[in-house]
């Protein structure tokens, strides 16, 4: 089984993580992404979603119903509405859900997290920045040897500094994953297999 965390649909993808990002009212948007998850649940998987500042003081409440009544599987924390508070990283632990969090290029934010958090999976997309910034992207990098509970998504990932430094990313194509001790495309299976609730072998993410 394919899980592809950006709607790549036409390229054989099994399952699809959906995610209502940069809406104004989070509660209600899980709310109504439920329901869209409840027509297809053969394909697609729900990621609830929260605004760490705006939402401060419910933050337990909006997600533990995104996970219990509407069975979502995570949550996506976005850095261009505000970053994970430690209310955010306390109830993905309570729930024993991964995060998945865009640092928009500020991958010092995996290094604040991810230790204090070990027991929370931390899924980092665009290897760190969207808009390619090749300094956040070899900073995650390195954090992926060293910190075991974060998981890279490399989508949208074009950096020519990646490219060239095959042996920097564990001598795997970064289209799988980035590695320097141990292999991607497994580390990725495994976090997937338990973050994602997913019972058959995941093979990876569609990465295109």
């Amino acid at each position: 089984m394919i899980v592809d965390a950006h709607c790549h649909g036409a390229a054989g993808i099994d399952k699809t993580i959906v995610i209502p990002a940069g809406h104004s009212n989070y509660a209600q948007a899980n709310a109504e992404l439920a329901r869209i998850v409840a027509r297809r649940p053969d394909r697609l998987i729900g990621f609830a979603s929260v605004h760490s500042q705006r939402d401060a003081g419910r933050i337990y409440e909006i997600v533990a119903r995104a996970v219990r009544e509407f069975g979502f599987c995570g949550l996506k924390v976005h850095a261009y509405d505000a970053l994970p508070t430690r209310e955010v990283c306390d109830a993905v632990r309570r729930l024993r859900i991964p995060m998945l969090v865009d640092v928009v290029g500020r991958a010092y934010i995996v290094d604040l997290l991810a230790p204090e958090y070990p027991d929370v999976n931390f899924i980092i997309p665009h290897l760190g920045s969207f808009m390619d910034d090749w300094r956040a992207q070899q900073q995650v990098v390195d954090q992926l040897v060293r910190l075991p509970s974060c998981v890279h998504l490399t989508s949208w990932t074009i950096s020519s500094s990646l490219r060239r430094k095959p042996a920097f990313c564990g001598g795997l194509h970064p289209a799988r994953s980035a590695n320097a001790d141990r292999s991607g495309a497994n580390r990725m299976s495994a976090a997937l297999m338990g973050a994602l609730l997913v019972e058959s072998s995941v093979i990876g993410l569609a990465l295109l």
